[in-house]
Order: C-alpha cells, then sequence, then structure tokens
C-alpha cells in the first residue's frame, strides 16, 4: 500500500450533474434531503412475458438508451463549466497563458460491453484535439478503474502538482450504466437489482469535477479554498470480489486506518464516511469486516453516508461526487465535525480513501 505525497491540496472549484440536478447546489440540497429520482427504465432483455423491467436513476432531460462515450459531452459540459467558474480558473488562464493545467478523468474501459467501436474511436480524437474542453489543457489524462477511478486520478494530479509541471488540475469522473447492452452484461453477472436477485446495484449516470491546487498556488492568487484534501491512501484486495463470496477487506481496512492517521484533526471530530455501498452484497459484507477496527478511533456516533440510494450507482462517476458532496457539506457547515472521509471500493480489487476536511475548522493534533 501506498500513499501520495504529503502536501496541502486545496479544492477550489466543485461541479456536478445527477439525475436530482444540473450543478452542485441542487444536486447535494437533493441528496441531503434524501430525494430520489427512480423510475423504471425501458424494458430489456426478453420478449412478451420474459421481458425484464429495471428501475434506474436518468439525467434530466433523459439522455436515453446511448452509451456513456455518447453521452459524454452532454454530462460533462455543465459540472466541468461550474468547477472552472466556481474556482475563477478561467480568469487565472486568460490572465496568464504560462499557466499550465491538467485534466484527469475517471471514466468507464471504451472496451466495455456497449460501446461502438466507431464511437470509442471518435471519442479518443475528441480527446486528442481538445474539443471537448473550454480551454485548450496542457495535459489530459483518462484512467478507468470503476469506483475508484476518481481517488486514483487525485492522486496522480496530486504527484504532477507536487512535482512543479502542472498549476492546477481538473480532476472528475463520468458515467452511465444506462444503456441496453451494458445492462443486459449486468443482469448476466447479476448485479442488477431486478425481481429475481434483491441484492443489486440501481444504474445511474452523471458527471462531477474538482478543482484542485495546492494551498499555497491557490491563496497566492486569491482563491476561495473550500476545503483541504489528505493524500490518498491507495490498495488491492488479494480477492476479488465474484458477486458470492468476500474477501475480509484487508485492504479496505488498510487505507481507512491510513486515512483516519493522515486527517489533521482529532479523530473524533470526523463525524461523517462517505462510503460506495449500492445494494450489492459484497460490498456490504466487506465493508462489515473492514470499518469497525478501522474506524474505532472515531466518534461512536459517526455517520455514514452512501449517495447510491439517491442517484443509483453511477459507476466511474462516484468518487468524484462523494468528494463534491463532502466539499458542500463542509462549506456550507451542515457536516458535523471537521472532516469527512470517503472509500471507494472497484469491482477489479482497487481500495482508495481520503479525508475532505475544513481548513478553518480543522486542528492540529
Amino acid at each position: 500500500m501506498s500513499a501520495s505525497k504529503a502536501a496541502d491540496f486545496a479544492i477550489t472549484g466543485i461541479g456536478m450533474r445527477t439525475s436530482l440536478g444540473h450543478d452542485s447546489v441542487q444536486s447535494c440540497a437533493s441528496i441531503r434531503a434524501g430525494i430520489t429520482r427512480f423510475q423504471e427504465w425501458a424494458a430489456f432483455g426478453g420478449s412478451g412475458d420474459d421481458v425484464l423491467a429495471i428501475v434506474g436513476s436518468a439525467v434530466s432531460p433523459d439522455l436515453g438508451d446511448r452509451d456513456w462515450v455518447e453521452k459524454f459531452e452532454e454530462l460533462t459540459a455543465e459540472p466541468l463549466q461550474e468547477a472552472i467558474f466556481m474556482a475563477r480558473l478561467h480568469t487565472l488562464l486568460d490572465a496568464d497563458s504560462r499557466r499550465r493545467w491538467g485534466v484527469y478523468l475517471a471514466a468507464p474501459s471504451l472496451e466495455r460491453p456497449g460501446v461502438d467501436e466507431e464511437n470509442a474511436e471518435s471519442f479518443r480524437e475528441d480527446l486528442r484535439d481538445n474539443a471537448l474542453f473550454p480551454m485548450e489543457p496542457s495535459e489530459i489524462r483518462l484512467l478507468s478503474t470503476g469506483h475508484a477511478g476518481f481517488l486514483t486520478a487525485l492522486r496522480q494530479a496530486m504527484r504532477d502538482l507536487a512535482g512543479g509541471p502542472l498549476d492546477v488540475c481538473v480532476v472528475g469522473g463520468v458515467d452511465s450504466l444506462l444503456q441496453t447492452t451494458y445492462l443486459d452484461w449486468l443482469n448476466q453477472e447479476r448485479k442488477l437489482k431486478v425481481a429475481d436477485s434483491p441484492s443489486g446495484l440501481i444504474p445511474g449516470e452523471g458527471a462531477a469535477f474538482v478543482v484542485l491546487e495546492t494551498l499555497d498556488k491557490a491563496r497566492a492568487r486569491g482563491a476561495e479554498v473550500l476545503a483541504l484534501v489528505t493524500p490518498i491512501a491507495a490498495a488491492v484486495e488479494k480477492e476479488s470480489p465474484d458477486g458470492k463470496t468476500s474477501s475480509p477487506g484487508r485492504a479496505t481496512a488498510a487505507v481507512l486506518r491510513e486515512t483516519v492517521a493522515a486527517t489533521p484533526c482529532d479523530p473524533l471530530r470526523i463525524h461523517r464516511v462517505i462510503n460506495d455501498l449500492n445494494g450489492e452484497r459484497w460490498r456490504f459484507l466487506q465493508w462489515a469486516m473492514a470499518c469497525s477496527p478501522a474506524l474505532s478511533r472515531l466518534a461512536p456516533a459517526w455517520r455514514l453516508w452512501h449517495p447510491a440510494d439517491c442517484f443509483g450507482d453511477v459507476g466511474s462517476a462516484t468518487g468524484a461526487m462523494h468528494a463534491c458532496i463532502a466539499v458542500r457539506a463542509l462549506w456550507k457547515s451542515y457536516a458535523v465535525g471537521d472532516a469527512v472521509l470517503i472509500c471507494n471500493a472497484s469491482d477489479s480489487g482497487e481500495r482508495a480513501a481520503a479525508s475532505v476536511y475544513s481548513e478553518h475548522r480543522a486542528q492540529s493534533r
């Protein structure tokens, strides 16, 4: 297991598009209120009496039965712009063309079931041409590691910011599980929550971004610091889940312990933990085995948040959504305590965790 180089990293902008809202304000308010937008998705996987109906959580307006590559621009345009403008990044880059910025994006694999080969090639060309971004990035990185993808991307962004080649990074995640071929694959893998399989996920879609920079540079340009974030703790479970058994969660417990130790406030001031529990049985079992020993130093009444209850499983966008929720909860002071811990687990075994904490309320131990 390893963690990013220790440094002070600030989040100065956030942006979200979910089934609950077109921006972070509306989305987070809806999540806080427990609002959902689940509805029956188009029937698939059979004919006549064999048709299987599922429940999903689509963004509004409905983007239809297309793969995530085709929906990419519509999902990312608003949250990307929101994060950039909140951080006043557009002003910074317009004023100084020498500034170098990078885009680090957690996204599904282009080889995922349902993605057309022609669409995938078009997407690659658009990324190379930078046609998808309002300003030309100096660096674009695409990572495909599932739920833990955003924290993995954030970890790489931290390394590049600390190393000096970049001045600021926009880090995010995007995904849509609402595409018939992919849903059919999920159903075959018994990962969907359907009538004959009550343990499973409800598919969703969305995108979210944060603007990340070193605290020194954020202060130097007069940016508002919404929150700080600890170095990313990362590890891999040796036993990848197969839906029937669950590993003991040693890697999950390890990243949780490392993150608690790295958070610059008394552990008793950590009252909130955001996790990617989504209805799949293996996630619940592994979390149950890992959290009790790893989080024993937290406040006795700490609360677990699992936003998939509101917007479904958003795949590679999961960690970015969680980060935005944590930042806004601290920024607007409706999160009790001084820090929010985030922990994500990918099907392929990657585990990652970090704490988002308040610059003003966190106290050194």
